[in-house]
């Protein structure tokens, strides 16, 4: 066998070496695609209209795979193709393929709004601090409740029902507001709690005050939800209310 030859069988056996390692690696990381865990993403990934799988491949791959790859994966998978635009949760536990599978499916990612809480008996002074401490902001907030009976008779101008079942606009937003938990939405987060709290408060009344006992000593609405706030403020024992309410009762009746 000539010098000759035996280089060109040389360089041939390399190149089919070079060749079928390539094969191996190909063939593993297209297997791997379906085990690799995409990692996780700060902020929800935001799939736009017109955006394709390559595109979600390329932002969620492309520092971790040859691409080539992942796109003949793709091509053998026309069933993740037809993506659905949204907001999706990339947490750390999903594949590509599930990722897409999502897509596909249109399960976009629930948005959690945090809370705030207006509890029995407390003040209105309470409420705005828990505002403060939420971190949010509501620019437009401050200015709208600087004057209480404005902000109340813009409010219910449109259900004078209302207004009327919790005694007209009032110079203070004390007693005023539904107990309950309130999401902090995105746009007006602070305004759209207390929008809540005071439709449901007066949607209320208008339901209570007409069945109310005609014997109580109570000249309006408003009376008798201050009187409510003073009670729960006094006692957070149920048992204890109706004394604690006699009492002011008695006080308002004497004054």
């Amino acid at each position: 066998m000539s010098k000759k030859y035996k280089v060109y069988l040389s360089l041939i056996l390399s190149v089919f070496l070079v060749l079928a390692i390539g094969a191996i690696v190909f063939y593993e990381s297209f297997l791997s695609i379906e085990d690799y865990k995409v990692p996780a993403q700060k902020e929800v990934y935001a799939l736009t209209e017109g955006a394709g799988a390559r595109k979600v491949a390329d932002d969620l791959l492309g520092e971790h795979f040859y691409m080539p790859v992942v796109y003949l994966y793709l091509k053998r998978h026309p069933e993740l193709l037809a993506l659905k635009k949204g907001d999706y949760l990339i947490d750390g536990t999903k594949t590509l393929p599930q990722i897409l599978k999502d897509m596909v499916d249109g399960n976009i990612a629930e948005k959690v709004y945090p809370t705030v809480a207006v509890i029995e008996g407390s003040t209105f002074e309470s409420l705005l601090n828990k505002f403060k401490e939420s971190g949010l902001k509501d620019d437009d907030f401050y200015k709208e409740i600087a004057d209480p009976k404005a902000y109340m008779t813009d409010l219910f101008k449109d259900r004078q029902d209302l207004l009327e079942a919790i005694g007209g606009a009032h110079d203070s937003f004390e007693g005023l507001l539904m107990p309950a938990t309130y999401f902090m939405l995105e746009k007006e987060p602070f305004l759209n709690v207390l929008r809540q709290s005071m439709m449901k408060m007066a949607s209320y009344m208008a339901k209570a005050w007409p069945n109310r006992d005609k014997d109580l000593w109570l000249k309006n609405p408003y009376e008798a939800l201050i009187l409510a706030s003073i009670v729960e403020r006094e006692t957070l024992v149920d048992d204890e209310r109706a004394h604690v309410a006699a009492v002011f009762y008695n006080r308002l009746k004497k004054a």
